[in-house]
């Protein structure tokens, strides 16, 4: 059970929080769908090939916002945006609860405010599908902005994929701008 545990904590399962992932995952599910329905191939092709381009549209839109930032350095509440860095060349570099759901204790508390201190980070982003109220005394006291990045979607603004990519992005570009 303790390597399961283990094997669990370091398992990323935002694996959609990428565009070019997104994609691959378009691409596994049309060839599952033609396989299950073969008259239907033809159909599952295009609109597969329409959701790809739509997809190359937003990763250009984002690329392209996120390519002169000043900085690049995020601090996150919760660690569900490692995909997302790594295609647009951003640098998580800390996270205030290792494991979702589980507090942090006080020497990985210290190193977080550490990492905010010595790298200058004035926004932490949260998630509207966590608690934040840990962090919202803190981040008063520290002087540091809670900005709102969204792994699911499915609200206002972000009612589909490509809208939450491009809020995030935005939110993104918007504190790091500062």
């Amino acid at each position: 059970a303790k390597g399961h545990r283990e094997t669990e904590a370091t398992v990323d399962p935002h694996y959609w929080l990428s565009i070019p992932n997104a994609m691959h995952m378009v691409g596994v599910i049309v060839t599952a769908l033609k396989r299950l329905d073969p008259d239907g191939k033809a159909g599952y092709a295009q609109r597969a090939e329409e959701t790809r381009q739509a997809m190359r549209a937003a990763d250009r839109d984002i690329r392209r916002q996120l390519a002169d930032l000043p900085r690049r350095d995020m601090a996150l509440f919760h660690a569900a945006f490692a995909y997302f860095a790594a295609a647009y060349d951003l640098h998580i570099v800390a996270t205030f609860e290792p494991t979702p759901g589980r507090e942090p204790g006080p020497r990985h508390v210290r190193e977080f405010l550490r990492r905010l201190h010595d790298r200058q980070l004035r926004t932490l982003f949260i998630e509207p599908q966590l608690d934040a109220t840990p962090l919202r005394e803190l981040a008063r006291d520290l002087g540091v902005t809670l900005s709102l990045l969204d792994p699911l979607g499915g609200s206002a603004g972000r009612e589909d994929y490509l809208a939450m990519m491009r809020f995030n992005a935005a939110q993104i570009a918007a504190a790091l701008r500062e």
